[in-house]
């Protein structure tokens, strides 16, 4: 699959499956964007194909939410899709966005999001900022909050333990994009000649 693909994430009970790119495919000027992975055929456990490319500049992450949504985050937005029909007939539709800025003269390349498995709502990380993300219902329709978390510079990936544990990966210096440490409130674990992109706490629950 072309784009340079970020993230991926799976859709409950539709079997699809949704992947953030953070370029278009190949011949498209979209600059990024999400592609939807369908069932070949409803029914048993079949093969997927893409169906349908929604474009979001710099899309990076991706998830699902149990009301029945997918959040993405890229290039200064995050969006909120609903998702309409089922199997092989599954489509992304656009609800709304939360804008951000990481301050004047300063990229705003959002780089992705993980649930806050302690408090609820999310994580999302851009270039110069980790924000908490809520998504809350305002009168008739569902619209995101956001507060800062912290300022530090290019957060890959940010989340919270059920424990209450934060964890994150940011590169040290001379690293590049990447990482040879995992770093953790209760202390942090490095290795040599790894590289860190992400990171994940592992279950089987959707946020």
């Amino acid at each position: 699959m072309d784009g340079n693909p970020h993230s991926i994430e799976r859709i409950e009970g539709k079997g699809a499956i949704v992947v953030a790119t953070s370029k278009g495919p190949t011949g498209s000027a979209s600059g990024g964007g999400l592609h939807l992975f369908v069932p070949s055929t409803n029914g048993g456990k079949p093969g997927t194909r893409a169906v349908k490319f929604y474009g979001f500049p710099g899309a990076h992450g991706v998830i699902y939410n149990q009301n029945g949504f997918v959040i993405a985050v890229g290039t200064g937005e995050v969006r909120l899709y609903g998702i309409t029909g089922n199997g092989s007939s599954t489509r992304l539709s656009y609800r709304t966005k939360l804008t951000f800025s990481d301050g004047a003269g300063r990229a705003k390349v959002g780089h992705d999001i993980l649930p806050d498995h302690d408090g609820g709502g999310y994580f999302f990380t851009s270039s110069y900022n980790v924000r908490s993300l809520q998504l809350v219902y305002a009168g008739n329709s569902w619209q995101f909050t956001s507060s800062q978390v912290s300022g530090a510079d290019h957060v890959k990936a940010y989340t919270r333990l059920p424990n209450g544990v934060r964890t994150w990966v940011v590169p040290g210096s001379g690293e590049g994009d990447w990482s040879r440490t995992i770093h953790f409130s209760s202390g942090n674990h490095s290795k040599s000649g790894a590289r860190f992109y992400r990171v994940r706490y592992y279950t089987t629950a959707f946020g």
